[in-house]
């Protein structure tokens, strides 16, 4: 039974890596509404319909906006954690098998001679 063995493409980790950390620095932004130290920790929208709620009218639209708020920021919170994390571990996933490619080749190059 014949097999081309086991690869990583480590350009599709990279890139990879690259994606999610676009992806949470948009959320970052949209979270933060233009105050970019909040947003990067996914804050930002529940204070911004705190400020909104006096504006709206009926108390009871006022208090659904503010849940929404809420919600939503942390929501935000966690997708730009777990996003943070996900880009942590694939540019560690990526620098193992960089680093085990780099022993490999020396391994190969000293059995050789080389």
């Amino acid at each position: 039974m014949a097999h081309d063995g086991f690869r990583v493409d480590l350009e599709a980790l990279r890139s990879a890596e690259e994606g999610v950390r676009d992806a949470v620095s948009e959320l970052g932004q949209m979270a933060g509404w233009g105050m970019a130290a909040a947003g990067a920790q996914g804050m930002g929208l529940q204070e911004l319909t705190m400020d909104s709620v006096p504006h709206v009218g009926h108390d009871k639209l006022g208090g659904a906006l503010l849940a929404f708020g809420e919600a939503w920021e942390w929501g935000l919170r966690y997708l730009v954690e777990d996003g943070q994390a996900a880009v942590g571990a694939l540019g560690e996933a990526r620098a193992s098998y960089h680093a085990m490619d780099a022993d490999a080749v020396q391994e190969l190059q000293r059995g050789v001679g080389g």
